[in-house]
This record gives C-alpha cells, sequence and structure tokens, in this order.
C-alpha cells in the first residue's frame, strides 16, 4: 500500500534526480580548466558548495540549450583523434599528426590536451610563435601542475622567439617557482633561462647598453635535498 505522502515527495525525487543528472554531465563534458569569464569548470580535487553546484546546473542547462554540451559519441570520437595524434606526434611526423588534434578540439572545443601538441607544433616546425602563444596559454591553464609545466616552458620559449621580453621572463619566473629545489625541473628551468636570453639577444642585437634586454630574474638558492 502507498502511503498519502509518497505523491507529495514524487516531485522533489525528480528534481533532486535531475539535478543529480545534470551535474554528473557537468563532471563528464566539461573541462577542468580555471573558470573565464562564461565557461563551465569542474575541478573534481575542489569540493563543490550548494552555490556553486546551483551555478554549474545553470550553465550546463544553458549550454544544453544552445546545442555546445558534446554528447557521448563525440567525446570518444575526440579521444581516437587525440591519440592517433599523440602518436603520429612522437614520431616526429607533425604535419600527420596536427589534423587529428584539430579535430579532437572541433569534437570537444573545451579539452585542454590537444592545445599543447598544437603549441609545440606551432612552435618547432612551422615556426610560427603567435598561434604557438594561443594554445600554449590555453593549456598553461591546467590546474594540473605536472600538466601545466610543460605548456609553461614552450610558452615561454614561443614568448621569447615572438620578442616578447616581459612575458617571456614573467612565464620563466612562474615555471621556475613550481620547480623543486634540487631537481631536474630546476636544471631545465636554469637552461630555459640561457637559451630565452640567447633567443632575445639574437632578435634584436643591443647597440648600447640600454638596449639590451633586461636580465631573468635571480632564482632562489637551490637547497640540498636532506
Amino acid at each position: 500500500m502507498i502511503s498519502p505522502g509518497t505523491d507529495r515527495l514524487r516531485p522533489r525525487i525528480r528534481r533532486a534526480l535531475g539535478a543529480a543528472l545534470l551535474v554528473g554531465a557537468g563532471c563528464l563534458f566539461l573541462s577542468p580548466t580555471p573558470a573565464r569569464g562564461g565557461d563551465v569548470t569542474f575541478d573534481p580535487s575542489v569540493p563543490m558548495s550548494s552555490r556553486e553546484r546551483r551555478r554549474m546546473i545553470r550553465q550546463v542547462e544553458e549550454m544544453k540549450r544552445q546545442g555546445r554540451l558534446p554528447d557521448l559519441w563525440d567525446i570518444r570520437r575526440a579521444q581516437r583523434a587525440y591519440d592517433q595524434g599523440k602518436e603520429l606526434f612522437f614520431q616526429k611526423k607533425y604535419v600527420e599528426a596536427e589534423p587529428f588534434f584539430r579535430e579532437a578540439l572541433r569534437l570537444n572545443p573545451g579539452w585542454i590536451p590537444p592545445h599543447s601538441f598544437l603549441g609545440q607544433i606551432f612552435l618547432e616546425y612551422h615556426k610560427d610563435y603567435m598561434q604557438a602563444i594561443h594554445h600554449l596559454e590555453i593549456a598553461a591553464r591546467n590546474p594540473n601542475v605536472y600538466l601545466q609545466q610543460p605548456a609553461l616552458y614552450y610558452l615561454t620559449q614561443a614568448h621569447a622567439g615572438a620578442g616578447h621580453t616581459d612575458l617571456a621572463w614573467k612565464t620563466w619566473r612562474k615555471y621556475f617557482d613550481n620547480c623543486a629545489p634540487g631537481t631536474d625541473w630546476e636544471r631545465q628551468a636554469q637552461e630555459l633561462s640561457a637559451e630565452v636570453k640567447a633567443t632575445l639577444e639574437a632578435r634584436t642585437p643591443p647597440t648600447d647598453a640600454a638596449a639590451k634586454p633586461s636580465p631573468p630574474p635571480s632564482p632562489a638558492p637551490a637547497v640540498s635535498p636532506r
């Protein structure tokens, strides 16, 4: 026998289930990137408050209404294209790899990893520094420091290649600050500093002392791990 209060509970249960499904869709389809403008974001490592959860639900509903929410089939196709692009990239077949990364972004526009590889292709193969900067700036927004570091490394080189002295050193400083003392990352940061300085000097040969590019910020002294 169904109790009289069950009918009153059913609408609430349906609303709760609907909200849970929308949050689940946001977790599945939306990339974990820092908030920017009206973008919807989700970082599973950070607990959401009730207010943030309601905001995500509203934004997911709006994306669904506008047809901007990719379906599961597109997500899978994007992953396959990305995997094919990576395989070609590591074989140094950059021209063949580029269309696969573009296809992955077409199918899943909010996905970060393809931007990192496209940025490297534009930097090292095409020598198109502005396009490289565009993709690497997106890749550098990754909240995972282990995935952020390669993007910062190549973004520093791209800014140096484009002659952006201040941005090159600013990006290098951010890369260096993420390096633990005495690690390979710190060694690579020092090597990158010398490379950036050489690149900037080669682009604009100084005619006097005032024209020389400013030196990089002094790094913190290395501390031997105990």
